[in-house]
């Protein structure tokens, strides 16, 4: 995602000339943001199919449809 984010702001910019500051600054900002929002993702949706198999009683649903 930081990849992909990352080229597009790149690229998603006026074409007027840029320093190198400016990109240096667009990277470091996505490299604060995807990694926490991947986290975040992460954390609930573990704790999303964490309730989800509680729930079940710890059956899996084997049966094939």
């Amino acid at each position: 995602m930081f990849v992909v984010m990352t080229g597009l702001d790149l690229l998603r910019k006026p074409p007027f000339p840029r320093g190198v500051i400016d990109y240096a600054f667009d990277i470091t900002i996505n490299l604060l943001i995807w990694p926490l929002v991947g986290y975040g993702f992460g954390f609930c949706m573990w704790h999303f199919y964490e309730k989800q198999f509680s729930e079940s009683g710890g059956q899996q649903d084997t049966t094939h449809r």
